[in-house]
């Protein structure tokens, strides 16, 4: 959009985020180190790097890594 860079907004002493992403399937955490999704919940998304494939983020107060293809990304938290 008119030049606008891709780096999501944030407010002094947040958490660096990379936007959000909804749940397109149910994944269930196999172990503590996962984060556990139902279809529709919104995902704060906080790392892109790990293990290929994978996305850490937050939801419900919860943090953990879980499949970056089980979800869709929300673009609208950039600009």
């Amino acid at each position: 959009l008119w030049g606008c860079p891709r780096v999501p907004c944030v407010s002094p002493g947040a958490t660096r985020s990379f936007g959000s992403a909804k749940a397109r399937y149910a994944f269930s955490a196999r172990d503590r180190t996962e984060l556990s999704l139902r279809e529709g919940d919104i995902v704060r998304v906080l790392s892109k790097r790990g293990q290929p494939g994978w996305w850490k983020g937050e939801i419900y107060g919860r943090v953990g890594w879980f499949p970056a293809n089980y979800v869709d990304e929300d673009f609208s938290d950039y600009c």
